[in-house]
C-alpha cells in the first residue's frame, strides 16, 4: 500500500497516541488534532488522503464539520467514529460524503482496514 496521509480528529489522548504509534509503524503519516477548528486549519495547510473523525469533540461537531471538510477537499475520504446515535447518524453522514461510519470503541484492525480501503478509493479517483 502506498503511504497515506491521515488526519485523526479525536480528543481522547490515549486513543490518539495509540493510533499514531500503530499507524506510523505501518509506514503511514498521521497527524492528530483535538477539535474541529484545528482540523480545519490542518486541512487548509495539508492535503490528507483520509480523515478519521470522532463526532463527539469540542468545537465544531458532526455534520457541520464533515460538511466543511468536504467543501475544503471533496476528494478526502472521511471515516466517522461515533459512540452514540450510531444508526441515526450513519445515513446522514454517508449522505454528506463520509466513506464509512464506525461505532466506538473500534478495534484497530477494523479501523485500519477501512483506512486502507478509503485510501485506495481516493487514489482511484
Amino acid at each position: 500500500m502506498e503511504k497515506a496521509k491521515i488526519l485523526l480528529v479525536d480528543d481522547e489522548d490515549v486513543f490518539a497516541n495509540n493510533m499514531v504509534k500503530l499507524i506510523a509503524r505501518r509506514g503511514h503519516e498521521i497527524e492528530t488534532v483535538q477539535n474541529g477548528e484545528k482540523a480545519i486549519k490542518a486541512l487548509k495547510r495539508t492535503e490528507f488522503d483520509v480523515i478519521v473523525l470522532d463526532t463527539n469533540i469540542a468545537g465544531m461537531k458532526g455534520p457541520a464539520l464533515l460538511k466543511e471538510i468536504k467543501e475544503l477537499n471533496p476528494k478526502v475520504e472521511v471515516i466517522i467514529l461515533t459512540g452514540h446515535g450510531f444508526f441515526e447518524r450513519s445515513a446522514g453522514d454517508i449522505e454528506l460524503g463520509a466513506y464509512e461510519v464506525m461505532m466506538k470503541p473500534v478495534r484497530f484492525e477494523d479501523l485500519f482496514e477501512k483506512i486502507k480501503q478509503a485510501h485506495q478509493k481516493k487514489r482511484l479517483l
